[in-house]
């Protein structure tokens, strides 16, 4: 797969063209690039660096995703330098004159252009004057909800984490790097990974989740804690992940943490014992939860 930024010389051969933000690379993105994998040229998605906080997906993130969906080329502008430029000069400067579209392929709610005055009909009826290709693909649902980032992003908060996976079409996850903490969780006999959530990374719901942990390839079974340990009055939201099989030193590694389904929300106990017993149903629900 290829990046291309605005400066760089654009491919020779003329690009299926998929146009939006792409926070999320969710369900109904994914049928953007797989309309655009269906026509003509490379396979081809313009987006932008920027993502509107609080965000589904880092940029690198997305540019996995896309990897993995087969794209050949990304075309990634800085929104500020496009946000008062019109639609029509959008259109024909970057699209036909700079890209070279061999069809174009949106959401029925596409804006584009200097105050989002272009709609998706716009984009049509310009591809239509040039005789180029385009589809504007319908609204898609699940469970009678359109999908969407900001739908999507609902679901997290409100721990509906099965219907979130489905809008996405893969498990909502955090990643980052395995940092030595308080070792709180290990003083009550359950060792456990840190790592930062993000503070743009759209919220979820406080609370204990089953979830399933990638390590260099491997994925195990796990427990994870989203939230803020009341009990020991901190503040800052973490995922504290626990392996069912017990795992083993991975300070200084990257994880991937993928949610499953939520369990119940967190609490502030009274004491520690209280603490070490909840966490103790936490892992034998997880187990029942997993088959083990």
């Amino acid at each position: 797969m290829k990046i291309y930024l605005p400066s760089d010389a654009p491919p020779r051969e003329k690009s299926a063209l998929a146009l939006g933000s792409f926070d999320g690379v969710h369900a109904a993105h994914l049928a953007l690039i797989q309309s655009a994998e269906r026509t003509e040229g490379l396979t081809a998605v313009f987006t932008f660096k920027e993502t509107k906080a609080p965000c589904l997906t880092t940029l690198d993130e997305r540019l996995e995703l896309f990897e993995k969906q087969r794209v050949d080329a990304v075309f990634l502008y800085e929104l500020d330098k496009l946000r008062n430029m019109r639609y029509t000069d959008f259109f024909n400067e970057i699209l036909v004159e700079k890209i070279g579209i061999s069809s174009a392929h949106c959401g029925f709610n596409f804006t584009f252009g200097q105050n989002a005055a272009g709609r998706a009909k716009d984009l049509a009826r310009l591809c239509a004057e040039q005789n180029i290709t385009c589809r504007v693909l319908d609204e898609m649902k699940c469970s009678g909800i359109t999908i969407s980032s900001s739908a999507i992003k609902e679901q997290l908060l409100y721990g509906n984490i099965e219907l979130a996976s489905k809008m996405l079409a893969r498990r909502h996850e955090a990643r980052g790097i395995v940092a030595h903490g308080k070792a709180l969780a290990s003083k009550l006999g359950f060792p456990t990974m840190n790592i930062s959530y993000g503070a743009d990374r759209a919220p979820l719901r406080r609370g204990v989740y089953f979830t399933e942990c990638e390590i260099e390839g491997r994925t195990y079974s796990a427990v994870s804690n989203f939230g803020i340990r009341p009990t020991f009055g901190d503040i800052t939201p973490t995922v504290e992940t626990y392996l069912l099989d017990g795992g083993g030193d991975f300070y200084g590694k990257e994880i991937k943490v993928r949610f499953i389904a939520f369990s119940r929300d967190e609490q502030k106990f009274d004491s520690e014992y209280a603490l070490q017993c909840a966490v103790t149903r936490d892992i034998e629900n997880a187990k029942y939860f997993f088959g083990l």
